[in-house]
C-alpha cells in the first residue's frame, strides 16, 4: 500500500513539475496522457481489488468462524483505502485540469487559424469583387468600341454603295 501511495505521489510531483511542458509540449504529451491514464486506472483497480479482498477476507473468516480481523482493524483499513482513493482522485483532478488547459489551448489555436483563414478569404473576395467591377467597366468600354466600329462599318458600306451607284 505504501508503494501505491508513493507512486501516486510521484505522479503528482511529475505532473506539477512538468505542468508547463505538458501544456505547451507537442508529441510527448500524448505519451504522458497515455501513461498517466494507464497509471491512474491501474491505481484505481488496485484500490478496488484491495477493497474486494478485504471484504472477501471478512466474509470468509466470518463463515469459517475465525475472527482474524477485528471490526476496528477492518474500519481502519477501509478508512485508509478511502484516504488513498481520495488522494488518487485529487491527483486525477490535477491531471484533468492540466489536460483541460491543454485542450483549450489547442482549440484556441485552431480557432485562431480558422479566423485567419476567414480573414484571408474575405480579403480575397474583396479583390475578386474589385476585379469583377474592373472587368465590367472594360467590357462596357469594349461594347462601346464595338458599337462604334459597327456604325463605322455601316457608314463605310453605305459610302461604297453610293460611290458604286455614281460610277455606273
Amino acid at each position: 500500500m505504501n508503494k501505491r501511495i508513493s507512486n501516486i505521489s510521484k505522479l503528482k510531483d511529475f505532473l506539477l513539475q512538468h505542468r508547463k511542458d505538458y501544456v505547451n509540449a507537442g508529441s510527448e504529451r500524448d505519451q504522458i496522457d497515455q501513461d498517466a491514464q494507464i497509471f491512474m486506472r491501474t491505481c484505481a483497480d488496485a484500490i478496488s481489488q484491495l477493497r474486494s479482498e478485504m471484504h472477501v477476507c471478512v466474509c470468509v473468516c466470518s463463515v469459517v468462524g475465525k475472527q482474524v480481523v477485528s471490526a476496528q482493524v477492518k474500519d481502519h483499513r477501509a478508512a485508509v483505502l478511502d484516504l488513498i482513493e481520495a488522494y488518487l482522485k485529487g491527483v486525477c483532478k490535477l491531471y484533468s485540469e492540466q489536460r483541460a488547459v491543454r485542450v483549450k489551448r489547442v482549440v484556441d489555436k485552431k480557432r485562431l487559424q480558422i479566423e485567419g483563414k476567414v480573414v484571408e478569404i474575405s480579403r480575397l473576395q474583396e479583390i475578386f469583387a474589385e476585379k469583377v467591377l474592373q472587368q465590367e467597366t472594360e467590357i462596357d468600354n469594349i461594347h462601346q468600341l464595338v458599337v462604334g466600329a459597327t456604325e463605322n462599318v455601316k457608314e463605310g458600306n453605305e459610302d461604297i454603295r453610293e460611290n458604286n451607284n455614281l460610277l455606273q
